[in-house]
């Protein structure tokens, strides 16, 4: 069972790297049509990052064959959404928007069957089409279930110094020329700057 600590760390993961994917998402829709491809690409990217460091939340060592192998699956699973916003790109304005939207919502489904996934112990590169299916359906459960908590509503409330350098990082999160290690360490960043801002870790 996830630890307080782990949950909140993997919610800053988890939210941060939605609103990352949803800010590629709505630059993407700008040009119609390209966000069937570089949409898909970026979001993934960032979505492998979030990986990483929720596996490090948990102190798991993941393959990255094991890693591209469930991102292709569920790539593939999600295609309907993926076609939905290459037409949605093509409505100024509105698809943007939309597309932003739909990115931020799988991503922060993913993330949180990627939760799941770990604080259960599972094998990512063990877990069959079916298994995967189940979290990826839990996940966007559980992520309805945390936005409907308020839990973590914290986050939204920041300082407005803090907020700028969070608003700063989530962007340069999405950069496209991050190298891997260093969205790592944008979102090792992100953590140790609002993490201390959280109401349960004042007064520790």
């Amino acid at each position: 069972m996830a630890t307080e600590a782990q949950k909140t760390s993997a919610h800053i993961i988890i939210h941060s790297s939605a609103i990352a994917a949803a800010t590629w998402s709505g630059a993407s829709a700008i040009l119609p049509g390209v966000a069937v491809v570089t949409d898909t690409a970026g979001g993934t990217i960032i979505a492998v990052a979030m990986t990483y460091a929720l596996g490090n939340v948990f102190n798991r060592k993941l393959v990255e064959s094991s890693i591209m192998a469930f991102f292709s699956w569920v790539i593939g699973r999600e295609m309907g959404m993926v076609i939905l916003k290459g037409i949605f790109s093509f409505i100024p304005i509105f698809g943007s928007l939309t597309n932003a939207t739909i990115s931020f919502g799988l991503t922060e489904a993913i993330g949180w069957s990627l939760f799941l996934i770990f604080d259960e112990g599972k094998d990512l590169g063990a877990l069959s089409k079916e298994e995967i299916a189940s979290f990826l359906q839990r996940g966007k459960s559980f992520a309805e279930q945390v936005k409907k908590s308020g839990e973590f509503a914290w986050i939204d409330e920041l300082p407005p110094h803090i907020k700028a350098q969070y608003d700063y990082l989530t962007k340069k999160l999405g950069d496209r020329n991050l190298s891997p290690e260093e969205r790592q360490a944008t979102l090792k960043e992100i953590e140790d700057l609002i993490a201390p801002y959280n109401p349960k870790n004042k007064g520790q």
